[in-house]
Order: C-alpha cells, then structure tokens, then sequence
C-alpha cells in the first residue's frame, strides 16, 4: 500500500549552501520506490536542486506527517519544473491532531457583513490560541454565540505573511480570566471554522508545527 498519493502537500528542506531553506511543494505522481515533485522556487525562479542533492522531506497528511531523507533521482529543468526522489526504507511518522491547539498571537481581522454579503467594516484583533479547529482571540467586545463572520488570520511564514480567509462561528465568549481592568473589560472569544478547505488546514498545521519546533528548541 503506498503511503503517499498525488497532491500531498510536502515541503523539502535545503539543509547548507547558497538554497538553504526550507520549500513548499507537492506530490505529482507517486510509486512504490519514488515520488514525483514539484521543484522547490525562490523569487528568480527554480532552484538549481542536481542529480544526488541530498534533501530533508516532510509530506503532511490528514492525521499524519513523515518525514524521511532523500537524494534527487532527477533534477527539474526549465521546461520540467519537477524533480524526482527516492522513498527511503526509513520513514519517520508523527501522529498528527487537527485539535491540537497552541497559545500564540497573531493578528486576526474580523470582518463585518451589512450590505449584500460584502464586508464594509474590519476590526483588527490578536489570537490566544490557534487549533486548525478554530482561534480564541481577545477582544474588547462580548461576540454573541451563534454568530459567524468571516475572518482573516495573518501567519508570519519566514519574511512573509500568509493570509488564511476563514468562515468561524462563535461557540464561547467570556471575560480574561488572567486580567482585572476595573470598568473595562476583555473577552476572550472561542470562534470554530467552518467546512475549511483543506489546504487551508494544512497551512494552519505546519504554521502550529512549526512554532512547535522552534519553541522546543528554545528559538523563540
């Protein structure tokens, strides 16, 4: 039975030299022995990744995500932006939780819908928590449960920023138990997504992963 299927998300890590980093990429077709990928890009177009560049793999799945080492059986060229790798004997795999929730702050807008479907208002918040579930964030205004908006979460990825449009739905809103501001007030707001798109999970998971590593290795 093979493991992975066509359109697995992955990511290939360059572990040393000028590429050094870590890229997205996808499974294109997938045999018993090898995979066949989408070649690893940066901003002037494909990595020069050669014939035996040893790389580091990690291939998310729904409830799971391996990860092995690899060398490139084939390179990608101008006109085949793919490359195709090894499976190794040696397959590394990580029980993965949809659930799994993290405290982190990241800006969340929440838009606002009056006219016609089309949000006319945004308020800009930080997250508590993030699960590829829902978010918890703090706001200075009591959400009314039941209540769905759309909303957008910003995820720092490296330089950039990645920008999540998310449907949510509000299933709890309660003062900050960690604060006593006298007349004002703050609530943290549970909100839980709404039939999101899988890639759209896949993308909160590695962000959640990620910050799991690096905090495990005293990096931030």
């Amino acid at each position: 039975m093979k493991i992975f299927q066509n359109e697995d998300y992955l990511q290939i890590e360059i572990a040393s030299g000028k590429y050094q980093g870590v890229y997205d990429s996808k499974v294109i077709n997938s045999e018993d022995n090898a995979l066949l990928i989408t070649a690893p890009r940066n901003d002037q177009g494909l990595i020069p990744i050669q014939k035996n560049d040893l790389l580091n793999i990690c291939v998310f799945k729904k409830d799971a995500m391996y990860e092995f080492q690899t060398r490139v059986i084939s390179s990608p060229t101008r006109d085949f932006g793919y490359l195709t790798i090894y499976i190794p004997h040696l397959i590394k795999r990580k029980q993965r939780r949809a659930d799994f929730r993290i405290t982190v702050n990241v800006p969340v807008e929440v838009l606002y819908f009056y006219r016609d479907g089309v949000p006319v208002a945004a308020c800009t918040m930080n997250s508590v928590d993030l699960s590829a579930g829902g978010i918890k964030i703090e706001t200075d205004e009591h959400f009314k449960i039941g209540d769905k908006y759309q909303m957008v979460i910003i995820l720092p990825s490296d330089e950039e920023f990645e920008e999540i449009y998310i449907e949510a739905e509000v299933v709890r809103s309660e003062p900050d138990p960690n604060l006593d501001l006298g007349p004002r007030t703050l609530y943290w707001t549970s909100f839980r997504f709404n039939d999101i798109a899988e890639n759209k999970k896949q993308k909160i998971l590695k962000f959640i992963y990620k910050q799991q590593e690096l905090r495990l290795k005293g990096l931030i």
